[in-house]
């Protein structure tokens, strides 16, 4: 039955150092699902930040991670715009399906900081899909033990994270992991249970001023719900500002990639695109 679950959760979560020796990648389209396990094994198992494209100096980095059952490519839509822009690109390839909340954080952790020392004083924009969200708060939340966590601004876009978990995922916990991870998602399901070391610990993360926090939401997520109060604790926690735009779980990467920041108020108010025409109005305020 657990395991039914894992896969079924990793199935509804698809979305939307250098690379392995010999492998090089101008496009994030790619890496596909296949591209990232050769990326992956060629690593032995350890995440990797693939850098792709060199942009404009002073224009700014970025980085795409992406959420369970997905890869690289599905990040296209945000990794795109950011190559219009002038920055340069890269984005994070890892094993969603075997890896869990730990190893996949330290892996990233230990990434950025090489990534980051080889463009001192550039911007950074970090957008994350679904699990991924979840992956670099933990990241920053490994940085922050050994004080290294970088001080240039960070503009982090989470989209669709699932950061309060889900209690539905409490039935993977007596799941040793080391037979969590032989299941495709079971590792990463196991970590989203709302009962979890992993959910506890990534409760406590808190960022410094330097990270400026934005996550979106769709308004028919069906995964999902951003307005219980562990979700909207979890944005209070992050200092973040929250809004939703109209998608699905998986719809939102290119919904996110198509507006443009004066679509946006610059107030931490829910917004909805398909009401723009109306004066921008605003729904609930989340805090």
């Amino acid at each position: 039955m657990v395991a039914c679950l894992a896969v079924a959760m990793a199935g509804l979560f698809a979305s939307p150092v250098s690379a392995a020796a010999g492998q090089q990648f101008t496009q994030i389209e790619q890496l596909t699902e296949k591209a990232e396990k050769k990326i992956l094994k060629d690593s032995d198992g350890q995440g990797q930040i693939v850098r792709l494209k060199e942009g404009i100096p002073g224009r700014g980095i970025h980085l795409s991670i992406h959420g369970l059952g997905a890869h690289p490519g599905d990040m296209a839509p945000l990794t795109n715009r950011a190559e219009a822009r002038g920055q340069t690109t890269a984005t994070f390839a890892y094993d969603d399906f075997h890896g869990d909340q730990k190893q996949n954080a330290q892996s990233l952790a230990s990434e950025l900081k090489s990534w980051l020392a080889e463009h001192p004083g550039e911007k950074v924009t970090i957008d994350t899909h679904s699990l991924g969200g979840r992956t670099i708060l933990v990241a920053f939340h490994y940085l922050q033990e050994k004080g290294e966590m970088p001080k240039t601004a960070i503009q982090l876009n989470m989209v669709s994270p699932p950061l309060a978990g889900f209690g539905l995922l409490n039935l993977a916990l007596p799941l040793p992991i080391p037979v969590a991870k032989l299941i495709p998602g079971g590792a990463a399901s196991r970590d989203m249970a709302s009962g979890s070391g992993a959910q506890d610990l990534l409760e406590t993360v808190r960022l410094p001023n330097n990270v400026k926090t934005t996550i979106f939401y769709g308004d028919n997520d069906n995964l999902i719900d951003y307005t219980t109060k562990g979700a909207t604790k979890m944005a209070e926690n992050l200092n973040a500002q929250v809004y939703y735009l109209a998608g699905e779980h998986t719809t939102t990467v290119p919904n996110v990639a198509a507006q443009t920041l004066s679509d946006f108020s610059n107030q931490p108010l829910t917004y909805k695109p398909h009401e723009r025409n109306r004066n921008h109005q605003h729904g609930p305020r989340h805090r």
